[in-house]
This record gives structure tokens, C-alpha cells and sequence, in this order.
């Protein structure tokens, strides 16, 4: 559905637990939920559950729920594509949970490109990824910080996937 009001409501602790009964899961498909926060938000101590293949599509939440729900995997791919009720981070807290994930696709369709690259940015550990990916063949009225995005988080990239290279440029004056 394309209103947040009919996407079934489902809070982060409940599917954790669903999660984690599940066995030896390989890989999880989130799409179009309205996921309320987690209760506590310290998931400090919590062992974390391997995936392979994380999808995290249009989910509506708030940027510490989404994080901190992420948080609970250790993921070898993520394909992230959020719904964010928050329009801005200009103030990301401090103990937000660092993720674990090797390789990471955000997805064009993102709404919020801009709050999802700047919260990427406090949530990816440098040297974490191994492959990025960003697939937009769409214009952004405000190009997201791919490139700053890169330059603290990617280190470690071996594989990486721009499309279309304008995003590279932050609003840098372009060069001729």
C-alpha cells in the first residue's frame, strides 16, 4: 500500500523475537510495515542474529527504531529502502548501535535519501563494507552525501556500483 495508515503495524521487540525463533533464517524480506520502536532502545549485550540477506523495504519507522532493529542482525547483504517519519538528523544520537554489514544496497526509491545517508554515516563502522551500492537513475532536488558517506565508511570497498555519477559530486563545483 502507498499510505503509511494501512501498512500493518508490528512493534521491533515482537519481531525480533519472531526472529530469533526461527532457526538457522538465511534471509528476512521487510516490506511495506509500520515498525513502532523497540522497548528498551539499549540493545547493548543482546546477541546478535546472522543473516544472509537482509530486505528492508519501504518500512515506515523512526530512524533510532530502524537502526537499532538492524543492530540485532549481523547481515551479509542489505538491501535498504526505508520509509522515515523523521525529515531530519541534524542531531543523531551518540549510542546509536553500529551495524554489522558487508554489503549494502540503498536503494533509489529511498524519500528521504539525505536522513538515510547521514544516518547511515554514524551507524556503518569505517572498514565494514565490502560492496555499495547505489542504483538511482533518479535526480534528488538535494543529492544525498554519497561521496562523504564513502569517505568515512569505505575503506574497506571492493565492489561498488554508482549509477548515476552526479551523486559522487556533493554539491561540489563540477570540474571541467
Amino acid at each position: 500500500p502507498a499510505r503509511v495508515s494501512i501498512m500493518p503495524v508490528i512493534s521491533a521487540a515482537l519481531l525480533y523475537r519472531i526472529v530469533r525463533s526461527v532457526p538457522n533464517i538465511h534471509a528476512l524480506r521487510l516490506r511495506q510495515l509500520n515498525i513502532t520502536p523497540m522497548v528498551p532502545r539499549n540493545v547493548v549485550g543482546v546477541p546478535r542474529i546472522s543473516v544472509d540477506h537482509v530486505e528492508y523495504d519501504k518500512c515506515h519507522s523512526d530512524v533510532m527504531t530502524t537502526f537499532t532493529f538492524l543492530a540485532l542482525f549481523h547481515l551479509e547483504h542489505l538491501d535498504f529502502e526505508p520509509l522515515f517519519e523523521d525529515a531530519d538528523i541534524a542531531h543523531p544520537c551518540a549510542d546509536w548501535p553500529p551495524l554489522e554489514v558487508e554489503y549494502l544496497c540503498v536503494d533509489p526509491g529511498t524519500p528521504q535519501p539525505v536522513v538515510a545517508f547521514k544516518a547511515l554515516q554514524h551507524v556503518v563502522p569505517p572498514r565494514m563494507l565490502k560492496s555499495f551500492r547505489y542504483p538511482s537513475t533518479a535526480i534528488q532536488q538535494v543529492p544525498p552525501p554519497v561521496r562523504t558517506f564513502l569517505r568515512d565508511v569505505g575503506q574497506n570497498i571492493v565492489d561498488l556500483d554508482l549509477s548515476p555519477c552526479e551523486y559522487l559530486v556533493d554539491h561540489a563545483p563540477r570540474r571541467r
